[in-house]
């Protein structure tokens, strides 16, 4: 999970931020919630990032939890770590998405394991300003267990439109990238069940072999 900490969302302690605190969940936290679509194949265990803030010594991607491992168990946990981070940080830019997708694709290397699929949610209000790279990091994307999903959050997404626009027309080996918005009654599960299906088929990897890592270690 990535979460936008950039500036364009407005300083965390105004009622008008879309990270403000409050009795309620905010609308960031309500997408993440919304995160865990496939517990049954899983850990729970998120590797959760942030980008666009200073006062976390990475404006382009910083881990959630202030350790050099990302991981965190459970959304609850996340929920609490985020609440906790969110004051120490001040809200900037640039809204880079290329640092963070070049993240996972790391740590998909490291692992090298075909059968292991990864989600990569990015929870952002719409402004992307690294386009081009970021095209470059989603067409590596397409050749690694990888789906990107984008979580809209706010009303004005045309950087996101222009994203997907210039997407299409480079070559990618597969589709790997949706956007939604995080108030969306969408099923994104059968989306990404055809990405992971997709990915399989081209991998040459049957289902008999995911079946069996499944049962061993829960993966999907």
């Amino acid at each position: 999970i990535a979460i936008d900490f950039t500036a364009s969302n407005e300083r965390q302690t105004s009622p008008y931020s879309r990270h403000y605190i409050k009795d309620e969940y905010n609308d960031y936290e309500k997408a993440i919630m919304n995160c865990d679509l496939f517990p049954e194949y899983s850990y729970r265990l998120f590797a959760v990032y942030g980008f666009g803030a200073n006062g976390s010594g990475n404006v382009s991607c910083f881990t959630l939890n202030e350790r050099t491992n990302p991981d965190i168990h459970t959304v609850d946990n996340i929920l609490n770590v985020y609440r906790n981070k969110l004051p120490k940080l001040e809200l900037a830019y640039p809204s880079d998405l290329s640092p963070v997708i070049e993240k996972c694709l790391d740590r998909i290397t490291e692992e090298n394991d075909k059968t292991y699929y990864h989600i990569l949610f990015i929870i952002m209000d719409g402004g992307v300003d690294d386009i081009e790279q970021t095209v470059e990091s989603l067409k590596k994307a397409s050749s690694m267990p990888l789906s990107v999903v984008i979580v809209g959050i706010g009303k004005s997404f045309n950087r996101v439109d222009k994203l997907i626009e210039e997407l299409k027309k480079s070559k990618t080996k597969r589709e790997a990238l949706m956007f939604v918005r995080f108030d969306s009654s969408e099923d994104i599960s059968k989306k990404i069940s055809e990405h992971v299906l997709t990915y399989m088929s081209i991998q040459e990897i049957s289902p008999e072999e995911v079946h069996k890592v499944s049962l061993d270690k829960h993966y999907l």
